[in-house]
């Protein structure tokens, strides 16, 4: 399923691109190119996967001139004793 949806995301980023300002198509062609990485990452269940997206997200957050979303530790597993 990750696959898949990396794979649709890549194919409207195509279209997104062409509709976004000039100013904002570099970013933009920057997330495109990562698409064989990600999807064939996604597709072999790479551990890796969360962080390429993350840093992806990151730089798609920059060129819309939001801040980059700061990585957040994973939360402690819920306790099974009572």
């Amino acid at each position: 399923i990750a696959r898949q949806l990396a794979s649709r995301f890549f194919t409207k980023l195509q279209t997104d691109i062409q509709k976004a300002p000039e100013d904002k198509q570099v970013a933009l062609r920057a997330i495109s190119n990562q698409r064989d990485i990600i999807i064939t990452a996604a597709s072999r269940s790479d551990p890796q996967t969360a962080s390429l997206i993350g840093q992806l997200y990151n730089t798609f957050r920059i060129a819309f001139g939001d801040a980059p979303v700061a990585a957040q530790p994973a939360p402690a597993p819920a306790s099974t004793t009572q």
